[in-house]
């Protein structure tokens, strides 16, 4: 069974970005900056930190196309057979994100991440500007 840590929180970040962590103690979170065409989003908890670099207006558009589902399959992805964004809007307005990294058939790693309705918002807002 997959655990969602939850970001409640959203402020800016350094160099004009935005940062959106929990309120728990586990250090977890995500940092996300401009980068020309390219959007690098730094997603961490505790030790561990994956970092994916996808084209903003892929990302934009694939947000753009979401719908609410209860599934707990990810909707949508953004990326490459490697590094992968998978993305779900939930009913009650929350955005669940799983940054994926895929060596091969044998194994990959990701983290799940629960972005409160607030935190969502201030994304698509910030990627629209």
């Amino acid at each position: 069974m997959r655990h969602y840590r939850q970001l409640t929180i959203v402020e800016g970040a350094p160099e004009g970005g935005l940062a959106a962590s929990s309120q728990d103690d586990f250090g977890a979170g995500v940092l996300i900056r401009r980068e020309g065409d390219y959007v690098a989003l730094s997603f961490y908890s505790g030790a561990v930190e994956l970092l994916l670099r996808l084209k903003t207006s892929e990302l934009v558009r694939t947000l753009d196309h979401l719908h609410p589902t209860d599934q707990t399959r990810s909707a949508r992805s953004v990326g490459t057979s490697h590094t992968t964004l998978w993305l779900t809007l939930r009913p009650d307005g929350s955005l669940v994100m799983r940054p994926s990294l895929t060596t091969d058939a044998a194994g990959s790693i990701s983290l799940n991440f629960e972005l409160a309705e607030s935190v969502k918002d201030a994304l698509n807002n910030w990627l629209k500007q």
